[in-house]
């Protein structure tokens, strides 16, 4: 079991510091990132409300599926 485990970890575990108040220029850049993918998931609530689209839509289904595939790969 330990070892069907072991296969969606990874090899190494290394600690990373993302150092994000290092300077000013580092943490607006993170703040820019956070908001554009904050942006980017409201769009699709919006999108939802405006177009009156229910959950059960083939539209939300395939777009569920879409990230699905998509993250499974990262």
């Amino acid at each position: 079991m330990m070892r069907v485990f072991g296969q969606f970890t990874p090899h190494d575990w290394f600690e990373f510091d993302w150092r994000r108040t290092a300077s000013l220029k580092r943490w607006l850049a993170l703040l820019l990132i956070t908001r554009f993918l904050f942006l980017v998931e409201l769009g699709t609530f919006y999108l939802k409300f405006i177009l009156w689209i229910p959950p059960s839509h083939f539209l939300c289904l395939s777009r569920l599926l879409f990230f699905l595939l998509v993250g499974g790969v990262s």
